[in-house]
């Protein structure tokens, strides 16, 4: 009697535990599902985010320090493939087959991403700046103050063309040049109809952009009187230029680079020298050039200097630190100015060795504060990739970084936000 008694508490007592298993299993197993709801809801909108900034070619960080809120955006200029038609398949995926395969109703909308012709605003809130094109070709693209304060701390801008190179041409006309003595001469042949006569000496300074060779250029006012001069660059001397035309019948323009000297630059201020030979007779001298590329430089008046490939015009008077760094295949330029005029007109113009173009602004274009690209990569479909960060002073409030894309997902744990490019 005892053995069967002992048996049926025992069936009893793991029939208990059992159940009591199985009861805190089942209780466990939906709160765990319930909690994993919220963290997949979270998941899919990181997802969606990542793959936006991917489609547009567009990514953005936030960092804080104790003392800056640092925004940056890395852009591929022009867009690599047609940003519309594949804002619009990417939405027809998270709609269909990724709402799917993730058990989801998700409803994306890219919103203006999908518009060929339109602005694109990538808005940094509460910071009031943007990142935006004119249209999805990517061809002009901006960092925009869109407040009535600038704000701005300091702005790093780093291009990268790479796969392009790019020369410079130094075209001084002799007649800007501090002179010793001398006098600017009237003539029709001559560049802008003055050159520089009967001088003992020339000296200007001019702003090397790019570490280069040069190669020197003069255009010279030649008769059949001695002219024996050098040029002297960076403290460094030409060989003796000996210009004489004894057959000429009367004076005439032309360009002289027989002694073929090449100047080995680096970017900086370097003072250019025009010093006649003690013997020489009258001097007249019209233009000195400095090449990186080989010209053919105009002859035929009116002497029209060729489109100078690198362009630099800063803007002081400021107080924003500026900083901007252009990368080719043959050099790299830096430019660093503390006082920065955020009201200015600061501009560097690049026409690149195959024939595109990129043109970098800051100051009040398109606002106060603010920094516009174009590029033109029209000859040869050159392409780049700006990178910006810009600087703010620290603010305790969260910063988003818009990707101009909203996703909504209806489920019982429902949500609907913006996408965003970057948090922080």
């Amino acid at each position: 009697m005892k053995g069967y008694l002992f048996t049926t508490l025992t069936v009893l007592m793991f029939l208990s535990l059992f159940l009591t298993t199985y009861y805190f299993s089942g209780k466990s197993l939906a709160i765990s599902r319930s909690d994993i709801r919220a963290a997949k809801t979270a998941t899919l909108f990181d997802d969606a985010a990542g793959d936006v900034a991917g489609l547009q070619d567009l990514h953005a960080s936030v960092e804080k320090t104790g003392f800056r809120t640092l925004v940056s955006f890395s852009d591929r200029v022009p867009a690599a493939w047609d940003i519309p038609a594949s804002a619009d398949g990417y939405a027809a995926f998270v709609n269909s087959t990724y709402a799917e395969e993730t058990g989801s109703r998700l409803v994306l909308d890219c919103g203006n991403l999908s518009n060929r012709s339109v602005a694109l605003e990538h808005m940094v809130y509460p910071l009031n700046y943007s990142w935006g094109w004119s249209n999805a070709s990517k061809k002009t693209v901006w960092l925009k103050n869109v407040s009535s304060g600038y704000g701005l701390q300091g702005l790093n801008i780093t291009l990268d063309f790479r796969d392009d190179s790019i020369s410079d041409d130094i075209w001084l006309e002799a007649e800007n040049f501090t002179a010793d003595m001398g006098i600017p001469a009237d003539d029709a042949d001559a560049s802008q109809e003055v050159y520089m006569l009967d001088f003992n000496g020339l000296s200007t300074v001019v702003d090397v952009p790019l570490s280069l060779n040069y190669t020197l250029w003069v255009r010279v006012r030649a008769d059949n009187a001695d002219k024996n001069f050098t040029v002297e660059v960076a403290g460094r001397n030409s060989t003796r230029f000996d210009i004489r035309d004894p057959v000429a019948t009367g004076p005439y323009f032309r360009w002289y680079n027989e002694t073929q000297v090449i100047f080995n630059m680096t970017a900086g201020k370097k003072t250019v020298k025009v010093i006649p030979d003690p013997s020489s007779g009258t001097e007249s001298v019209d233009v000195v050039l400095l090449s990186t590329r080989y010209l053919d430089p105009p002859n035929e008046p009116p002497i029209t200097p060729p489109a100078d490939p690198f362009q630099a015009g800063n803007e002081s008077g400021g107080s924003l630190p500026l900083s901007i760094n252009a990368l080719f295949a043959n050099v790299n330029y830096s430019f660093y100015a503390a006082d920065a005029a955020e009201t200015g007109h600061s501009t560097w113009n690049m026409t690149f060795d195959d024939g595109d173009s990129a043109r970098l602004a800051f100051g009040a274009q398109p606002a106060p504060g603010s920094m516009l690209l174009q590029f033109n990569n029209e000859t040869n479909s050159s392409f780049g990739r700006v990178n910006a960060t810009a600087a703010f002073a620290a603010t305790a409030q969260t910063v988003y970084a818009d990707s101009g894309c909203t996703l909504r997902k209806d489920d019982p744990i429902a949500r609907t936000n913006r996408l965003w490019l970057a948090i922080g």
